[in-house]
């Protein structure tokens, strides 16, 4: 899946007569799904009124060319799940048309639900950014709104409460969404929610990985672990399930200095170290290919990279910038590609241990506390003694070492 707001369409868009041309034939943009930001679904603008209608006509001429490649839409207004407590006005019969008109569309995409939750909620912890949009929402007249928040979502006294309340916000999703629960697709990033988007009726869930870490202390993103978590609820609930790559990088350089937020571009020449991007900096060539590969042969249906356009290596040709697939994480990405044409065939994953934790877990897949705030009971020593033996914590130390990924004497049997 090709996603975000980049378009690299020769002939419409923003790439007409750039780089991008000498790509558009290559399998992989040809044969790619996407993912449409899709902006905010309102024909009035502060308004409860609702319609399909309200998607740029720059993002739909993308879409409406490649009539035959699955697409999801990713509208903004819906990341604050608990900003969607209110009564819309949805124009369905529109919205049903342009879906009877679109049978590629395969779901509208609810970004980090995790995490937009439990930091907007009035109970955030460190009042994080409550009072933002506590502010937003005083700006626009929506004091009915905030009232409605401040009543639904108290402080939780417990996991059920807090699972209750997290149950409570993804629902506002689809009655916001023309209530087409099957179309909505949740993601998430370290928490393991996902039999709540199943349970509340999603038709696929989305696992959301990045190479972060708190440093040799704090927990870092274990990524088969949020694997086996989607992949068994997407099994339980017979649903698809899908895998979002972001390729930033949090932690140690081989220097052992910490350097949080840095990106890989390969279009710059020389790395910028002030802004922390450019090549060598973000994910590793080794990470992604191992990502990309356990993602397909693990079952994903759908794989789409956050920031595909940093792989991208700028070239001149005749004197004018041209664009390829040659850096590193181009050639990982291309590479991975080719080798999925040409073996469709994957077989399907065999997983004989199955793990039932409780539904109100709210499970980090670093381990630690339920929700990440709930004081540890016996049960949580159980499940993360569990988890860390058949896929034991890589360390991550300051030379440079991701620890995202750890070999295991029971890898064959979980993942």
């Amino acid at each position: 899946i090709l996603g975000e707001n980049e378009t690299h369409l020769p002939t419409k868009g923003k790439w007409v007569g750039t780089p991008m041309q000498e790509l558009e034939d290559k399998p992989l943009f040809k044969e790619c799904g996407w993912n449409r930001g899709a902006g905010e679904l309102t024909t009035v603008p502060e308004s409860n009124k609702v319609s399909i209608s309200n998607i740029p006509k720059e993002n739909m001429e993308v879409i409406d060319s490649w009539p035959e490649a699955p697409f999801f839409i990713m509208p903004l207004d819906i990341r604050f799940t608990c900003g969607l407590m209110k009564h819309y006005e949805c124009d369905n019969q529109n919205y049903m048309a342009w879906k009877k008109d679109h049978p590629n569309f395969i779901g509208c995409v609810s970004g980090e639900t995790d995490n937009d939750f439990w930091l907007k909620v009035p109970w955030s912890k460190d009042n994080y950014w409550w009072p933002s949009v506590k502010a937003s929402l005083e700006k626009r007249g929506d004091t009915e709104l905030i009232k409605t928040i401040v009543r639904e979502f108290p402080k939780p006294q417990n996991r059920e409460e807090l699972t209750s309340q997290y149950m409570k916000g993804l629902k506002a999703v689809p009655r916001y969404f023309f209530n087409d629960a099957d179309k909505v697709n949740y993601m998430r990033a370290a928490s393991c929610f996902d039999h709540y988007f199943y349970e509340n009726g999603a038709g696929m869930g989305w696992l959301e990985t990045s190479n972060t870490n708190g440093g040799e202390e704090g927990p870092n993103y274990r990524h088969q672990v949020s694997l086996f978590f989607v992949r068994g609820a997407a099994r339980q609930y017979s649903k698809n399930w899908g895998w979002y790559i972001a390729d930033f990088y949090n932690g140690y350089d081989d220097k052992g200095k910490f350097s949080g937020d840095n990106f890989p571009n390969y279009r710059l020449a020389k790395a910028e170290e002030d802004k922390k991007m450019g090549p060598g900096y973000g994910m590793s060539p080794s990470l992604l290919t191992r990502d990309m590969f356990l993602a397909y042969l693990s079952g994903a249906s759908f794989v789409q990279h956050e920031a595909w356009w940093s792989y991208l290596h700028e070239t001149k040709k005749d004197g004018k910038p041209m664009m390829d697939l040659s850096s590193p994480l181009g050639k990982a990405w291309e590479d991975w590609f080719e080798f999925t044409r040409k073996n469709q065939d994957r077989g399907i994953s065999f997983a004989p241990v199955a793990l039932l934790v409780p539904f109100t877990q709210g499970y980090p897949n670093f381990g630690g506390k339920s929700w990440q705030m709930f004081d540890y009971k016996r049960p949580d020593w159980m499940i993360d003694a569990f988890m860390f033996t058949i896929m034991p914590h890589s360390p991550v130390t300051k030379n440079g070492d991701e620890g995202a990924l750890a070999n295991s004497a029971y890898g064959p049997l979980m993942c």
